[in-house]
């Protein structure tokens, strides 16, 4: 008996064809996008590529039609037509590859007829997740905290230590003189923060780091705790972050930022720098990174990044690991970070 012949991948095929139109789109103007930006918001055509794979070498349906779904639905989201990019989408939806898996085991080698139910299931579930990303807007918030940090008495330096599983961050200056920080952090049901601050000669440290535990998935799509932050314009400023899995935009200007520590597992962080003498280090595993300097400071950095693109600013000078700004020669930089991301990219753009 012959046996019936195995379709070859189609995989990298697609993949290029998709990358040669976005990038021709990109040429001729239609996509204004640089090339790390169009990487970073285009990846996910990877699952359509899986999907289309499967599909030609007849793999099975319905798993197929589901990756198809979900990188649709990942794109749609770096496109900004959903609440979150596609890495939180990503960490809401990746039980869809268990689904597509049992999905699978349940149709592959099916009647005709089984297989049409598949898919029809299928379809549904991807509808079913598109409706749900431009509709729900919800939160389940247990608690909502009111941060409202005065100065100690003797206080000359500020040290901020934050730890953050799961949410979205903002953080930007407008404290009152006499306050350490200020804002509200909305946190999930089971989860308690208590702010926690001590004085150690002239050095106040505020630590904010939730306890507890809490039931709630951090993939679940109504779950996004924000944190609000304001910090103090005047006090020199040690920045400690640490975040599990979300998004942060940290708008440093008009603080006295001296050092700046984060470090993220999964999610998109944008950081906002003044125009003084900094130093910091950036720790990334998943996600994007982006960095907006004052347009005339003297910046170094130095990139031990994985798979992690980067893109720069016009007249910036890439020699290895070692980026600098136009005209840094010699001279002491005023910015000076270490940046280290396994996964995604790496932007960093002038301020105007």
């Amino acid at each position: 008996m012959n046996k019936p012949r195995q379709q070859h991948s189609i995989f990298w095929p697609i993949v290029l064809i998709a990358a040669g139109i976005i990038f021709l789109l990109s040429n001729i103007g239609v996509l204004s996008s640089g090339v790390g930006e169009l990487l970073g918001t285009y990846w996910p055509l990877i699952f359509v590529a899986a999907g289309l794979d499967g599909i030609f070498k007849r793999e099975g349906w319905v798993g197929s039609i589901i990756l198809i779904g979900l990188g649709t639905v990942l794109v749609l989201g770096n496109l900004g037509y959903f609440a979150w990019d596609s890495l939180g989408l990503l960490l809401r939806l990746w039980p869809l590859f268990l689904i597509a898996w049992g999905f699978d085991l349940i149709f592959k080698n099916r009647p005709a007829w089984a297989t049409i139910i598949g898919v029809l299931l299928a379809a549904a579930l991807v509808g079913g997740i598109l409706w749900l990303g431009f509709t729900q807007t919800g939160r389940a918030v247990g608690t909502t905290v009111t941060v409202e940090e005065t100065i100690p008495t003797g206080a000359k330096e500020f040290k901020l230590e934050i730890e953050i599983p799961a949410g979205s961050l903002q953080i930007g200056t407008g404290a009152e003189s006499n306050q350490l920080a200020a804002g509200q952090i909305s946190l999930p049901r089971g989860l308690s923060l208590e702010p926690s601050q001590t004085l150690a000669g002239d050095v106040v440290t505020l630590s904010l780091k939730p306890e507890g535990s809490t039931n709630l998935p951090v993939i679940s799509p109504s779950l996004e705790p924000g944190w609000d932050l304001k910090l103090n314009p005047n006090l020199p400023l040690d920045l400690k972050l640490k975040l599990a899995a979300g998004s942060q935009t940290l708008d440093l200007r008009g603080t006295n930022i001296q050092m700046l520590d984060m470090e993220t597992a999964v999610g998109s962080s944008i950081l906002i720098l003044p125009d003084q003498t900094i130093t910091g280090t950036i720790k990334g595993a998943v996600g994007s990174i982006t960095i907006k300097v004052p347009k005339d400071a003297a910046v170094l950095i130095r990139n031990d990044s994985g798979l992690a693109p980067i893109s720069l600013p016009a007249g910036y000078i890439r020699d290895g690991q070692k980026v600098e700004s136009p005209g840094l020669g010699t001279k002491t930089p005023d910015i000076s970070l270490n940046i280290s991301q396994a996964i995604g990219i790496i932007r960093i753009m002038t301020l105007p």
